[in-house]
C-alpha cells in the first residue's frame, strides 16, 4: 500500500483512521469488490455492444425503407414537354 503525507491535521488523521478500519478486513474485500466490478463492466460491455447492433440494425432498415431519390438530370422528359 502506497503511503500518502495527509499532513497533522486532526481531519486528515481522522480520515485515515476510516480508511485504515475499512481496510481492516484486508485484501479479501478489496478483491470482492474488484470481482463485482469486473463482472458489472463486463456487463455493461455487453449490453453496449448488443445496443450498438440494434442501433446498427435499425438504421440500415431505416436505409433500406427509403425510396431512392434520383437526381434530377436523370429524369426522363414526355414528348409532350419538349
Amino acid at each position: 500500500m502506497a503511503t500518502v503525507d495527509i499532513g497533522g491535521d486532526a481531519a486528515g488523521q481522522a480520515i485515515l483512521g476510516v480508511h485504515q478500519s475499512r481496510n481492516a478486513g484486508g485484501d479479501d474485500l478489496f478483491e470482492a469488490e474488484l470481482a463485482a466490478f469486473a463482472k458489472q463492466q463486463a456487463e455493461v460491455d455487453r449490453l453496449r455492444d448488443e445496443q450498438r447492433d440494434c442501433d446498427q440494425q435499425r438504421h440500415l432498415a431505416s436505409k433500406a425503407a427509403r425510396p431512392k431519390r434520383q437526381p434530377a438530370h436523370s429524369r426522363v422528359t414526355s414528348a409532350a414537354s419538349v
